[in-house]
């Protein structure tokens, strides 16, 4: 009987053991962010190191990061940014960098609007995108290379709807008041949705995030048009912080220097995400 208890209790002694060791595991795995959701301080006080502790070199598609209106942007039926160009001195082959405004549209299609640098020009070009609420691409237009001026050149960026009948709206893009083209749609609002405004990394398949952001300034960065308030522009009441994914910081990251003035760029801090910004 003796033996037997002696037995019992190393077999407890094992168990526990197991379950320490399976939770370590498993939280080095999710890292910082994974595993302390309900963490909340100033942009600043989660530093890159933290973030990546334990993180994968996990590869992805599209790399974003970027801030996104609350609530009090719902319903928006036009949204606009301005953004000043920088052109980075290099970026990886087969990549492209992005910066833009967009949203979902309440039918769950999507739309945006910014400038983009590819690889083989490393020269800035407005463009605009659709997605279909299934994920069909369509229309995606991209202007001359250069389109958006050199280093220091600010643009505005703007997505407006307007209804033409038949229960179908048209979206209109627009490059400092200028129109770009349009594209009909069956919905002309966000409904619960909120535009956002985006750094990005993307190619064609997946990949690191070899590329290094120079630091975009958007400012303002989010204006919207609510329902019923025709052309006349508001900014949201707060944003919160957007990763595609929970290694996108770093590399990847942001400052906000006052409301509604937000920069995206390489080596910058690391904020919890869904983190209140301003």
């Amino acid at each position: 009987m003796r033996a037997a208890g002696v037995i019992f209790r190393l077999a407890i002694i094992i168990l526990i053991f197991a379950v320490i060791w399976a939770t370590y595991t498993k939280w080095q795995a999710g890292g910082f962010a994974a595993n302390f959701p309900g963490f909340t301080g100033s942009v600043n006080s989660v530093t890159p190191s933290e973030i990546a502790l334990g993180a994968s070199q996990e590869k992805h598609q599209y790399w974003q990061i970027g801030v996104v209106a609350d609530s009090s942007a719902i319903n928006s039926t036009g949204m606009q940014t301005r953004i000043q160009t920088r052109l980075p001195s290099a970026v990886t082959a087969g990549t492209s960098e992005y910066f833009w405004i967009g949203s979902y549209l309440s039918d769950r299609s999507f739309i945006q609007i910014g400038y983009a640098i590819p690889w083989n020009q490393l020269r800035g070009e407005w463009f605009y995108c659709v997605f279909s609420s299934i994920g069909v691409k369509g229309p995606c237009v991209y202007g001359e290379p250069g389109s958006v001026g050199g280093t220091g050149k600010w643009n505005t960026f703007a997505l407006t709807s307007a209804p033409i009948g038949n229960g179908r709206f048209l979206w209109t893009a627009e490059l400092n008041g200028i129109r770009l083209g349009s594209f009909s749609m069956q919905t002309g609002s966000t409904g619960p949705n909120t535009p956002g405004v985006y750094g990005e990394q993307s190619s064609y398949t997946a990949a690191s995030a070899s590329d290094v952001f120079p630091e975009i300034e958007f400012f303002p960065a989010i204006q919207v048009i609510s329902a019923g308030h025709s052309n006349r522009y508001s900014a949201p009441n707060h944003a919160t912080v957007y990763y595609s994914a929970a290694n996108v910081c770093p590399p990847y990251g942001l400052a906000v220097v006052q409301p509604n003035n937000v920069y995206i760029g390489s080596h910058l801090s690391c904020a919890q995400p869904y983190q209140y910004v301003w």
